[in-house]
């Protein structure tokens, strides 16, 4: 895609601040950060209210890349040479909004990782809606210290609506444990995660939330942990695990499991669950009609904010 010639100065600026960023010390890096964000704003206002990938400008890709190798050192530097830590990056197309809310993000995130005590091969994926560490854990005998750190820095990520989630395999013959962290990021869209409980009865959440979706058996095989259920009167309750087969084994059932660290959750919904744009909650296509209408329909709709309700 050509640049326009606005485009190509912002281009240039971006160039100029990575070419700083080269020269200066360490303790430039806050002020070149902050010039990074304002000329990225004065970019923002000055093009279409479509934001821009990050193909457009090549320059903000390059200083993402440069920030979080930086705190890659920070954070992972005191590891020693038998630790490897491998960067990579999957942002084609990723807004320049999305890329300032990661860029937020990667001190917090960075900081959730280094108390762990990893050990060989530590894997560090950045994408447009979630960080994810792969690697070997030494698990500190100290969990209870562990724990709260986590709630404490799950609460950090819940002010940024994101979600902290774990994986864990078992340990291999050194005692190590293959784990995965995972931190989902929301995106701007109109989209929701929504479950049709009943005719015209929709129960809706962000769209993040569709990611923890799983096969309703599996439930049982997690093992003893907080489990809910949703009705058709959006009622939520408390259940057994010894009762959990009851609700799954109904036909066309949502489950939702949230892996999180020391507290995971489930949550089983009378319905079937898909991604969808928000308008068909509020509008519905006659089919039988000489030819299609949308007509306005008033469904029984109830928009769950789990985000903000795992924050309070």
């Amino acid at each position: 895609m050509e640049l326009t010639s606005r485009e190509q100065k912002f281009s240039k600026a971006f160039e100029a601040i990575e070419d700083l960023y080269a020269l200066g010390g360490t303790e430039l890096y806050p002020i070149f950060d902050r010039l990074l964000y304002q000329v990225g704003e004065l970019s923002r206002l000055n093009t279409s209210s479509v934001d821009p990938g990050i193909p457009r400008y090549n320059g903000v890709e390059k200083l993402f890349r440069g920030h979080a190798e930086r705190l890659v050192q920070i954070y992972f530097g005191s590891l020693g040479p038998n630790c490897h830590v491998a960067l990579s990056s999957q942002l084609k197309d990723t807004s320049v909004s999305q890329i300032d809310l990661i860029c937020e993000l990667l001190p917090h995130v960075f900081n959730a990782g280094s108390i762990f005590n990893f050990q060989k091969n530590l894997s560090i994926e950045l994408k447009s809606n979630a960080i994810i560490f792969k690697g070997k854990v030494e698990l500190s005998e100290d969990l209870e210290k562990l724990r709260l750190d986590c709630y404490r820095l799950s609460r950090t990520f819940l002010d940024f609506r994101v979600l902290f989630t774990f994986e864990s395999l078992e340990a291999d013959a050194e005692s190590l444990y293959d784990i995965q962290f995972k931190f989902s990021i929301p995106e701007e869209t109109s989209q929701v995660f929504a479950v049709e409980i009943g005719t015209q009865r929709w129960l809706s959440f962000p769209r993040v939330i569709g990611s923890f979706e799983v096969e309703p058996e599996c439930l049982k095989s997690i093992g003893s942990h907080k489990i809910y259920t949703i009705d058709e009167s959006f009622q939520l309750m408390p259940i057994n695990l010894s009762n959990v087969d009851e609700f799954t084994q109904k036909s066309g059932v949502t489950a939702l499991h949230f892996p999180f660290l020391f507290r995971p959750i489930s949550l089983i919904i009378s319905g079937k669950g898909s991604v969808v744009e928000k308008s068909k909650l509020f509008h519905q296509t006659c089919t039988g009609c000489d030819e299609d209408l949308t007509v306005d329909i008033m469904p029984s709709w109830q928009h769950i904010d789990l985000l903000e309700l795992m924050k309070n």
